[in-house]
């Protein structure tokens, strides 16, 4: 690694720690949150087992995943984008296998 990367990767992690230190807004923001925190769509539907959505249902992992990938009005653009680049480079990491 050079010294540019280890830079690069120093400031992805101080932008990480910033944006989960913000306050949580709404359920959808702790939601995506939780993925950020655990980079699993089925970790985070574990650990938001008591969060219901709008029609009194049980947020499954699709609906997890579509928030990702739609954003939400409701939580920080930040924690949207972190959330969507996570999803995206999992993904990737995913096709390697």
């Amino acid at each position: 690694m050079t010294i540019a990367q280890l830079d690069e990767e120093i400031q992805a992690l101080k932008d990480f720690i910033k944006v989960i230190e913000l306050p949580v807004a709404s359920d959808k923001d702790f939601i995506l949150r939780c993925y950020i925190e655990t980079e699993s769509l089925s970790k985070t539907k574990a650990k938001i087992g008591h969060i219901t959505m709008d029609n009194g249902n049980r947020y499954q992992v699709n609906n997890i995943r579509d928030l990702i990938l739609e954003g939400t009005p409701e939580a920080d653009e930040r924690i949207n984008d972190l959330a969507y680049r996570i999803y995206k480079m999992n993904k990737k990491q995913a096709g390697r296998r």
